[in-house]
C-alpha cells in the first residue's frame, strides 16, 4: 500500500500575516476554516496536494489527549510554543481502517483512529461539509514530528479548479524536507509511513520515494550543499521538518513575479530558493516541471 504527499501542516502565530505572506509569493488561499478543537486554517490547494496554513485561534478549547489518544491541536500548540514552521506531513489515505492495521503490522507506534467534519467555503460562497479520517503514527527517532494519513470523503466538495490556480505558477509539492544528524535512523520509519522501498540512501541523505512526491532527510551539511543559507542548520539536534519543493509551470515567469514583489531568493541547483526566515520558519523551493 504506497502513499503519496496529501498536504504539509504549516504552523504560524496569525493567518493573515501567513495569508500576506503567501499570496506575496503567488499563491491563491482558500477562506478560513475552523476546527472544533481550536485550531484554524486555510489552505494552498495544488494537484493532488495542498498547503495547510494552521494556527490555534481558540486555544480554550484545546484538550489534553487520553491515553492512546493524538491530539492534533496540541501538538501544534506545542510546536508553535518553540517555533513556526513545517509541523506534521501528512500522507494520503484511501482507506484509514487498513492505514492503521498496516502501521501496527510494522510496529509503527499508532493512536486512536480519529475522524472529523468541518465547513468549507466553496469558490462561489457556498457552505458544505467536508468530513476526514486520520490515521496518525509517530517516529520515534524524530518525537517533534507530526505523521499522519488523511482519508477525505467528500473530495468533490474539497478540490476546486478556481483555488487551484496561482500566480506563480505552481503545480504540486514535489519533496519534502527534514533535516536530522542521523539521516539513515528515519529511513526504516518513512519506507514503512509510505508503503515505499524505492529508497536512494547514503550517510549524509535519504530519499524515499512516494507515488506523488519525495521525503528526504538530509544531515545538516548535505542541508547547507543542497539549501544553502536558507535552512538554519545550528539547531538541528532534534530532528525537524525545514523545506518543501514546489513544481512550477514555467520558472522564468515565477522567478519575475518573485522580483516584482521584491522577494528575496537564491538561484541553486536550478531552483528558486526562498528562506524559511520570509515564510514563517519554513523554505521553500520552486522548480521547473520534469
Amino acid at each position: 500500500m504506497q502513499r503519496g504527499i496529501d498536504h504539509l501542516v504549516l504552523a504560524g502565530h496569525s493567518l493573515q500575516k501567513a495569508r500576506d505572506g503567501y499570496e506575496r509569493l503567488g499563491f491563491t488561499c482558500t477562506p478560513v476554516g475552523q476546527h472544533a478543537w481550536g485550531t484554524a486554517n486555510i489552505l494552498v490547494q495544488l494537484q493532488g496536494s495542498f498547503l495547510e496554513i494552521l494556527t490555534v485561534d481558540r486555544p480554550e478549547l484545546l484538550t489534553d489527549p487520553a491515553k492512546g489518544e493524538f491530539s492534533f491541536g496540541r501538538f501544534n500548540q506545542n510546536y508553535l510554543a518553540g517555533r513556526e514552521g513545517f509541523s506534521m506531513l501528512v500522507l494520503e489515505s484511501r482507506d484509514a481502517a487498513a492505514d492503521q492495521t498496516d502501521f501496527r503490522k510494522k510496529r509503527l507506534k499508532t493512536y486512536a483512529p480519529f475522524g472529523f467534519s468541518r465547513q468549507a467555503v466553496l469558490p462561489g460562497g457556498e457552505a458544505v461539509t467536508v468530513s476526514f479520517s486520520l490515521t496518525f503514527v509517530t517516529d520515534v527517532a524524530a518525537p517533534q514530528v507530526g505523521y499522519f494519513t488523511c482519508q477525505q470523503h467528500a473530495p468533490e466538495y474539497f478540490w476546486k479548479p478556481e483555488y487551484q490556480s496561482h500566480a506563480n505558477g505552481a503545480l504540486a509539492i514535489s519533496e519534502t524536507v527534514m533535516i536530522s544528524r542521523e539521516p539513515q535512523s528515519h529511513r526504516g520509519f518513512l519506507e514503512s509511513f509510505s508503503g515505499s522501498l524505492e529508497t536512494v540512501a547514503g550517510d549524509e541523505r535519504v530519499s524515499v520515494a512516494t507515488p506523488r512526491g519525495s521525503l528526504s532527510v538530509l544531515s545538516p551539511e548535505a542541508a547547507e550543499e543542497t539549501w544553502g543559507s536558507a535552512i538554519d542548520t545550528d539547531n538541528c539536534d532534534t530532528p525537524r521538518l525545514v523545506a518543501f519543493v514546489v513544481t512550477v509551470a514555467d520558472l522564468s515567469k515565477t522567478e519575475a513575479l518573485l522580483k516584482e514583489h521584491d522577494i528575496r531568493y537564491d538561484r541553486l541547483g536550478g531552483r528558486l530558493i526562498v528562506g524559511a526566515d520570509q515564510v514563517f520558519g519554513v523554505a521553500i523551493a520552486f522548480e521547473a516541471k520534469r
